[in-house]
């Protein structure tokens, strides 16, 4: 054990790295997300939201879910809220685009702007993952895992491996 971090009310229940490998995000049910930065153990900031975040792959913004939230990463700056009950996000490769899941879907978003692009109507998504190459996305839900176009919404395979709810889904980079 090299260190344990406190300070959330209430157990953490996600967490996210920043791609440099230097911060540590942690969303706890207390409504915060934590920064903690992971060679001294400091918290560096505090940020109101809880649910899934995810760093975007260049590290310039952090999302998390619940209503879809985007802050710029080190400032703290909310940029935009979205409203929506989301229960999961994830970046494309590209850092542009940042996608949210949940009753209705997939609904991908210009981070930039935060205007909708387009929703891939696949179920309800509790748990999503988008490929390295930001082509195709797996996502856990109403009906299993499927496998899906993340362009045009169709389904290329479903799953069919677990009983019970899938909490966390991960491409392999290659």
């Amino acid at each position: 054990l090299l260190r344990t971090l406190t300070g959330h009310g209430t157990a953490v229940h996600f967490v996210a790295w920043s791609p440099d490998g230097k911060v540590l995000a942690a969303a706890s049910n207390d409504n915060s997300i934590q920064f903690w930065e992971a060679s001294t153990g400091r918290l560096v900031r505090t940020l109101t939201g809880a649910g899934q975040v995810a760093w975007s792959p260049d590290g310039k913004f952090l999302s998390a879910a619940g209503p879809l939230r985007l802050w710029e990463a080190f400032s703290g700056q909310l940029l935009r809220t979205i409203a929506g009950n989301v229960g999961g996000v994830a970046w494309s490769p590209d850092s542009k685009t940042v996608a949210s899941g949940g009753l209705d879907g997939i609904q991908v978003w210009e981070a930039v702007s935060g205007q909708s692009l387009r929703t891939v109507q696949i179920g309800s998504v509790s748990r999503f993952a988008v490929s390295p190459d930001g082509k195709t996305v797996v996502s856990a839900g109403s009906g299993g895992m499927r496998v899906s176009d993340l362009t045009s919404g169709q389904e290329l395979r479903t799953l069919v491996a677990h009983e019970g709810t899938v909490e966390s889904i991960a491409w392999s980079p290659d």
